[in-house]
Parts: structure tokens; sequence; C-alpha cells
């Protein structure tokens, strides 16, 4: 059912903000690399819930379909991060006045996060829980390597990048402070925002890897995608 709510979230987002996507992205002539990066943000982020509400509630799925797809959501949310990083870095840099310092840094800190990543991608296994009764339906994440070490490090290694990442642009705003500045006033509070948000949604993954019983372990790994 996290799943499933977050699903109708994703939709419901989609539906609510189509009308200024046609007037701001469809209408202007030219894609930029920002729009390029939104939209791979946009359009892959249905996708992948696709695969995981057919994943956990199909009971027809047998145990071949589940290690086939298992993946799948997992590297579509690597290349929705990706993007989304790639905003976020592209972001910093301007704000930065185009230092090249910076570019560098970030850029390295998104490198060694896609690393962690992949590392934790390549020890991903299917969960049996037939065997639970059948009451129990669903494709659900395990690894080979118990207990689920690489999976919680992905979600550590994403809470260090955006804290980096929004910490940086919070002090370049404050930095401007004297400008009285609508815009950086917006990119203040909305980034204080997302890093408390991600926050809150990285550290319960990290507790229900560490703590949930293994048909439960990626219960709300769904959110962490919005």
């Amino acid at each position: 059912m996290f799943a499933l709510a977050a699903f109708v979230m994703v939709i419901y987002d989609f539906l609510l903000t189509l009308g200024d996507e046609v007037d701001i992205i469809w209408k202007r002539e030219g894609f930029s690399v920002v729009t390029c990066l939104w939209c791979v943000n946009r359009y892959l982020t249905p996708l992948s819930y696709a695969v995981i509400i057919v994943a956990f509630h199909d009971p027809r799925w047998s145990d071949t379909d589940c290690e086939r797809w298992i993946r799948y959501p997992q590297i579509l949310r690597l290349v929705i991060f990706l993007s989304l990083g790639g905003y976020f870095v592209l972001r910093l840099y301007a704000l930065w006045g185009r230092h090249k310092n910076v570019l560098w840094l970030s850029c390295m800190l998104m490198i060694a996060f896609t690393g962690v990543k992949i590392w934790a991608i390549l020890d991903m296994e299917a969960l049996k829980v037939g065997y639970e009764g059948p009451q129990y339906v669903g494709c659900f994440v395990a690894t080979r390597h118990p207990p689920y070490v690489r999976y919680v490090y992905t979600y550590v290694s994403e809470v260090v990048f955006d804290i980096v990442i929004m910490a940086a642009t919070i002090y370049r705003c404050y930095t401007f402070r004297g400008l009285n500045s609508p815009l950086l006033s917006i990119l203040k509070r909305e980034s204080f925002l997302y890093l408390l948000i991600i926050m809150i949604v990285s550290l319960t993954n990290v507790l229900m890897f560490c703590l949930a019983p293994p048909n439960m372990k990626n219960l709300v790994t769904s959110f962490s995608g919005l």
C-alpha cells in the first residue's frame, strides 16, 4: 500500500502540473541541458513505480519474473538521481559564479554516490516470500550479503550528497542577503525544506533496513523516489 500511495502521489503531481509543463517546457523553442534533466526526472519516475506496483501486488509473478525485474526500479532510480543531482550541481555552479572548483567537487561527490549505488545494485537479489504462506504476495529486494549493508550505504550516501549540496546552496544565498532578492529567499527556503524531508525519508529507510523483518525492509523505499 505504501508503494501504491506513492504512485498515486506521483500521478497526482503529474496531472496537477501538466498545464505549467506545456506552457513552460513544450511551448518554448529548443531544449537546454536543464530541460533534458527535468524531463528525465519527470517521466522516468512513473515508469519505475509502474513496475514496483505490479511486483508488489501481482500474485502471478514467478520467482523468475522477480529475479528478472528486481534491479529495474533501482537502476531507474539511479538515473533519476543523476538527473536531479545534475540539476542541483548546475544550480550550485551558477550560484557560485561558475567557480570551477565548485563544479569539480560536486561532480566528484556525485560520482562517489554513483559508485556506491552500483555497488549496492550488484548485490541485490529477489527475496523469496512464498514459504511464509499464501497471504504474502510480492517481489521484495534482498541482498546476497546480509544484513543489507550495501543498501543502507546508498541512503547514507544520498544524505551526505544532499547535505553538502544544499548546505553550499543555503550558505551562498546568505552571502547575498544584502540584495534582498525574492528568488534567493525562495532558494533558501526550498533548499532547507528539501534537505529536511529527504533526510527524514533516507534515515527512515536506513532504520527499516537495519531493524525491520526481511519482507518489510523496503516497505517505505517508494517514498524516497518522490
